[in-house]
C-alpha cells in the first residue's frame, strides 16, 4: 500500500510539473503575439514578423500564435486577412478567430429563433399525440443550444481581446448580465489582436 501511495504521489507530481511547463509555454507565445501586435500597429512590420515567428516556433499548433504566419510581411502584405465563416458549422461550432458585434447579435438571434421554433413544434406535436414524453425533446434541444451559444460568446470575447475563460461569467448570476452588456455594446479591438485579424475587414 505504501509503494502504491508513493507511486501515486510521484505521478501527481509529474502531472503537476507538466501542467506548469505547458502553462509557462502558452504564456510565452501569447506574450510574443501581443508584442508582435503592438509592433505591427506601431508600423514596425519587421520587428512584428520576428515576434510572430518566435511565437509560432514556441507553439505551432496554437491558433493564437499561428494566425499571423511568417511571410505575409516579406511579401509586402498588410498581414493576414479575416476569413469569414463559410458554413453553419464554422458559424456556430468554431471557437477560434473573432466575431464582431453585428455577427454576434445576428447569430445569437438566429440560434434563439431556431430553438424557439423547434421547441414550439415539439410541444405542439406532444399535445396533438398526447405523448408527454416527447416534451423531453425540448430539454434536449435547449441543452444542445448551449454549445453553439458558448462558441459565439468565446469568439466575441476574442474580438474584445479577452481570454476564453471569461465565458465562465455566463453561468454566474449578475456577472452574466454585466457580461451580456459588455459583449453587446463594446467595440472589438481595432486591427489584429492576439486572436486573429479584425473581422470588420470583411463584410458578410
Amino acid at each position: 500500500k505504501k509503494i502504491s501511495l508513493f507511486k501515486r504521489k510521484k505521478l501527481a507530481t509529474v502531472v503537476c510539473l507538466l501542467l506548469t511547463v505547458t502553462a509557462v509555454m502558452a504564456q510565452g507565445d501569447r506574450q510574443l503575439v501581443r508584442q508582435g501586435n503592438k509592433q505591427f500597429r506601431a508600423g514596425n512590420s519587421k520587428e512584428a514578423e520576428v515576434s510572430y515567428r518566435k511565437a509560432v516556433e514556441k507553439n505551432s499548433r496554437n491558433p493564437q500564435a499561428n494566425y499571423n504566419r511568417p511571410g505575409e510581411f516579406a511579401r509586402g502584405g498588410a498581414g493576414p486577412r479575416y476569413e469569414p465563416d463559410a458554413d453553419l458549422q464554422s458559424m456556430f461550432l468554431r471557437y477560434d478567430n473573432r466575431l464582431n458585434r453585428k455577427r454576434y447579435i445576428l447569430r445569437s438571434f438566429a440560434l434563439w429563433a431556431a430553438v424557439m421554433i423547434l421547441s414550439t413544434a415539439v410541444g405542439l406535436i406532444a399535445t396533438f399525440l398526447k405523448i408527454g414524453a416527447i416534451t423531453m425533446l425540448v430539454t434536449v434541444i435547449s441543452i444542445a443550444a448551449i454549445i453553439p451559444g458558448f462558441m459565439l460568446v468565446i469568439r466575441r470575447l476574442h474580438d474584445l481581446d479577452r481570454p476564453t475563460w471569461w465565458c465562465i461569467g455566463c453561468i454566474i448570476p449578475l456577472v452574466n448580465m454585466a457580461l451580456a452588456v459588455y459583449l453587446l455594446f463594446f467595440k472589438g479591438t481595432d486591427g489584429p489582436n492576439q486572436f486573429g485579424p479584425d473581422p470588420l475587414e470583411v463584410q458578410d
